[in-house]
């Protein structure tokens, strides 16, 4: 309920959504509102990102934006914020915000305004920060189904990194990720890293994997460490405490 919430409770109105129901109980159902922009679609599906390519079938609308479950827009004025830069930047197909994250180490995600092959070696952006024409779905190829994790990073590094689609930031923390899922299983995670590798390993010369790869394990030996000292902890604070002082203040001036 709170992802339906998050959207009714926006202050633009000119949004449609689509749920997407795989199979659950009717009573789940039932406490969704009579809304002509709500609509609901029945179908077995092979996991979410089937799901998502179902849904695409049904869009009606510009911009495209996938919510699962628990995940919510942070702000009344999420959609306008995004609409306002959509306006103001009209070549852009892309443009994805900053991410709270309550049950992650970190808190939140700010991320960068230039998506490099040195960030995109061993970064993702969330999925649910993502806002895509529907027009670039249409024109491209959708996402891939063969594992049930993963697919969203390889849509992401084939986007930027082989079509050039053209983006734009918005450094803000306009959506809420519930996180957990089935793509935390170590099961399914290291299936997923596998897959993700493969495509890195197509996209990137021997020589740049092998210098990303080396600094991404220095990063990773890093971040391990001050996880586990206070010093991590009061880092978190701050950058919490400024990353939604800025996105509140950004919303007041509009």
């Amino acid at each position: 309920m709170a992802t339906l919430q998050s959207v009714l409770g926006q202050d633009c109105g000119d949004w449609e959504l689509i749920i997407k129901d795989g199979g659950s109980s009717q009573s789940s159902l039932e406490a969704i509102p009579l809304d002509p922009r709500i609509r609901i679609i029945r179908s077995p599906d092979q996991g979410v990102f089937d799901a998502m390519n179902q849904s695409l079938e049904h869009v009606r609308g510009d911009w495209v934006c996938f919510l699962n479950a628990g995940d919510s827009f942070s702000h009344r004025s999420a959609l306008a914020v995004i609409l306002e830069h959509a306006r103001h930047d009209e070549c852009a197909e892309f443009i994805y915000c900053d991410v709270a994250k309550p049950t992650s180490r970190s808190g939140f995600e700010k991320y960068p305004d230039q998506l490099g092959y040195g960030y995109l070696f061993s970064n993702m952006i969330c999925h649910q920060a993502w806002f895509l024409k529907s027009a670039y779905y249409r024109r491209t190829a959708r996402y891939e189904t063969k594992e049930i994790s993963g697919a969203d990073r390889r849509f992401l590094l084939r986007m930027v990194l082989v079509y050039r689609v053209q983006y734009r930031h918005v450094p803000m923390v306009l959506i809420t990720y519930k996180g957990g899922g089935i793509s935390q299983r170590q099961v399914v995670h290291q299936r997923a890293a596998a897959w993700i590798d493969e495509l890195v390993r197509e996209l990137y010369t021997a020589e740049e994997y092998r210098k990303l790869h080396r600094r991404y394990r220095v990063r990773t030996v890093a971040k391990r460490w001050l996880y586990d000292t206070g010093v991590w902890r009061i880092l978190r604070l701050f950058r919490s405490i400024r990353a939604h002082r800025d996105s509140a203040v950004r919303l007041l001036l509009g």
